[in-house]
């Protein structure tokens, strides 16, 4: 791991990535991320998704699955980027829950062509909520005019928010009250206060651009001298703000409520001008309880060279006023640099999202025009009896669109008597895409074990819990000693192979099977015996919630794919 980032996070400052992709969530990068690379978080945005959509073809599957269940480019867009949230949430789930709620954090944008509609980004905030449905996740709402009561109203409902697209110093005080006033009503709404998180996103970077090139039009020496120092100055302003904010007698009662501070993100990082360090917005930052989200650029150059010293904002506001004092007085308009860049904000965003449109729109044609392996190919042959007999319920099936509507988890195909239950026992129809995000910590693990010299694998579990395993290893070749059984004489087969190459998996939906007990109870005491730490050679493959999963004789802990409401989905 870099010193540099260690050293980062140590200061107080939460390193979040500033991108997301399906290749990045597949191929097991976000996870190294997380392991290596001090990664507690994601915030994403239209660029981000519209450059994603664009590269490559890892969203093609998806997209023809979707063109077969008739989704329009809207329903698209929503189903591929919620995806992606929803399946980073899930990787960054251990973060989360070891930092009780303040990282492991991910965000998704409204759509900001709604950014000057308060009641239409209030219902999407609401929507994207419910359809990630993930705790850790925080939806972005921009600082606009009409953005702030659509903050606090989102707030109100108990929704986590992102507040992006902050430039002035006065707008983030308006964004602070809207998130307190929030609180506020929360609070009235019965909603516990500890459960609602909200960073503020105050950019930087594009503060130095905006006035570093209005200063070189002014051309004065003195007008020269003060490029480069108005962003952080903008910042260390904000963040007095910030303590101002935070110290007042109307927020220490809802703190004694359980409720979080909202945290200054520094937004917009990557260094534009290449005369300046690459990692100029980190080291000038760097303060207690604040996020820094970096493109992987800069990220990567902080891992390599940042200059952490310490705190390098607290007690600075007096002198940040005297550069927009000095900016002031060679005629820059700070005002007017703060409009034109949120306007700018909202209108790049806007355009990157018709991109994104238009990118999945062409997807979507192509899908549709070229199906490949779609479900239409798909088919069997049955005998001409079972044929005829089957041939009125087949179109039935047609008709009433069941194939599309179980792919979509549509509940209501089992009827009201069983619709609860069958909405959370349909995760298995988009399993290959949701279970993705796994791959990456098995691999990561297996590696780890063998630089130790293990390659043996017993599972213990009985039930579906090895029989799935049992084939998929059969047939692709692989070995795996089976333990499904308590019959003496196969435990001890299974005892007297090599434990100095073997790990054991333990495997049991409730964590209280009495045979899959015994048998990790038998393996942990011949591990002992042979002086071999056993916590070192079990996983434990169970539910949340189960004895299993606060077992700390184990090296790892899978958890399945589930709903965060509490209901484990198969």
């Amino acid at each position: 791991m870099s010193s540099n980032l260690a050293a980062l996070s140590q200061a107080g400052v939460s390193i979040w990535l500033d991108d997301l992709s399906r290749d990045r969530i597949d191929s097991g990068n976000l996870a190294e991320l997380i392991r290596d690379k001090h990664v507690v978080g994601v915030t994403t945005n239209p660029t981000i998704f519209a450059n994603a959509l664009g590269d490559g073809e890892a969203y093609d599957e998806q997209v023809r699955e979707l063109a077969d269940r008739g989704a329009d480019v809207d329903a698209v867009v929503r189903e591929l980027t919620t995806t992606d949230v929803r399946n980073a949430a899930d990787l960054f789930r251990d973060v989360f829950t070891a930092t009780g709620g303040v990282d492991g954090r991910v965000s998704i944008e409204v759509d900001p062509g709604l950014a000057r509609d308060t009641d239409k980004t209030v219902a999407e905030a609401a929507d994207l909520w419910k359809t990630v449905d993930r705790p850790n996740l925080l939806v972005k709402i921009p600082a606009t005019e009409e953005g702030l009561p659509a903050i606090t109203r989102t707030l109100a409902e108990g929704i986590s928010v992102n507040v992006t697209l902050i430039f002035s110093v006065e707008r983030y005080k308006a964004v602070i009250d809207a998130y307190i006033a929030g609180l506020e009503q929360a609070k009235a709404n019965g909603h516990d206060l500890s459960s609602i998180h909200s960073v503020a996103s105050f950019f930087v970077s594009r503060v130095d651009s905006e006035i570093d090139k209005r200063l070189e039009t002014i051309g004065t020496a003195e007008a020269l001298a003060l490029r480069g120092r108005a962003a952080i100055a903008n910042a260390q302003l904000a963040y007095a703000a910030y303590e101002e904010r935070f110290s007042s007698p109307r927020w220490e009662a809802l703190q004694a409520d359980g409720a979080n501070v909202q945290r200054p993100l520094w937004a917009s990082t990557g260094v534009k001008n290449p005369d300046y360090s690459d990692t100029r917005y980190v080291d000038g930052l760097v303060v207690a309880n604040t996020v820094n989200t970096m493109p992987e650029s800069t990220l990567d150059a902080s891992a390599d060279h940042a200059n952490v010293t310490g705190d390098t904002v607290s007690g600075t506001a007096e002198q940040a006023q005297e550069v927009f004092d000095s900016l002031a007085g060679v005629g820059i308009d700070v005002a007017d640099v703060f409009t034109t860049l949120e306007t700018e904000g909202v209108d790049k965003f806007d355009t990157s999202w018709s991109e994104l449109l238009e990118t999945v729109s062409r997807q979507l044609a192509k899908a549709k025009a070229d199906p490949g392996m779609g479900a239409d190919q798909i088919g069997v042959e049955l005998d001409p009896a079972l044929a005829d007999a089957a041939a009125p319920l087949i179109d039935a099936l047609v008709s009433d669109g069941v194939a599309g509507r179980l792919a979509a988890q549509d509940a209501t195909l089992w009827g009201p008597d069983a619709e609860a239950e069958a909405s959370i026992r349909l995760a298995w129809t988009t399993l290959h895409r949701t279970s993705r995000p796994l791959i990456g910590e098995i691999e990561a693990l297996r590696t780890d074990l063998r630089s130790e010299g293990i390659d043996r694998v017993v599972l213990a579990g009985m039930g579906g819990s090895s029989l799935a395993p049992e084939v998929i290893t059969a047939s692709a070749g692989v070995p795996l000693t089976v333990l499904d059984t308590t019959d003496p004489a196969q435990v001890a087969d299974a005892l007297t192979g090599d434990l100095d190459r073997t790990v054991l998996v333990v495997s049991s939906k409730s964590g209280t099977t009495v045979e899959t007990d015994s048998h990790r109870r038998v393996f942990a005491a011949a591990f002992e015996a042979e002086g071999i730490d056993p916590a070192r050679r079990i996983v434990v493959v169970t539910d949340p919630g189960s004895p299993l999963a606060e077992l700390e004789q184990c090296r790892k802990v899978f958890l399945p794919i589930r709903t965060w409401a509490g209901a484990t989905r198969p």
